[in-house]
Formats: C-alpha cells, structure tokens, sequence
C-alpha cells in the first residue's frame, strides 16, 4: 500500500506540472493568436498586389518579398520614364516658345 505523504507529494508535484503546462499553454495561445493577425495582415497585402508580382506561369512560388522587390523595380522603371517624358515635354515646349 502506498504512503499516503508520498501520494500527496506526488498529487502536489501533479498539480504543479499542470500548473506551468497550463501557464504555458495560455503563452503559446497569445504567440499563435499574434501569428494569425500577421498571416492576415500579409494575406490582405498579396490579394492587393496586381497580378504581374504574384506566381510566374510556371507554377513558381513567388515570396512577398520577391514580390515587392519586383513593384519597387517597376516602379524605379516608371518614375525615370515619367522624368524622361517631362524632360523631353519641357524640352519640346522650350522649342515651340
């Protein structure tokens, strides 16, 4: 027959470990609860890029941060055409004054 202090003592060592699992389990909870609103946040970013950043034809699988490295290329592209453009626009002007 068991001891009953030693059966307490293991009841009191029980309880504890529950105690620190529960404990734990509550800090994962807040960890996976901030994870989903960052997996939303990032979801909400990749259904706004248009299309041509997303996935090749080829099934490849583009990160977010490819993805953004690509609109900041498209964009640097862009802002020297629209400076070329003026440029040649004031240019043309200065032409015809």
């Amino acid at each position: 027959m068991s001891n009953p202090v030693e059966t307490f003592e293991k009841v009191r060592k029980l309880e504890a470990t529950i105690a620190e699992q529960a404990k734990e389990i509550d800090r994962l909870k807040l960890i996976e609860e901030s994870a989903l609103k960052v997996c939303s946040q990032i979801d909400e970013v990749v259904i706004a890029l248009p299309f041509n950043y997303l996935d090749p034809p080829d099934g490849g699988d583009v990160s977010i941060g490819e993805q953004v490295r690509r609109m900041y290329e498209e964009v640097k592209t862009l802002r020297h055409a629209v400076v070329s453009d003026r440029q040649q626009l004031q240019a043309s002007q200065a032409r015809e004054a």
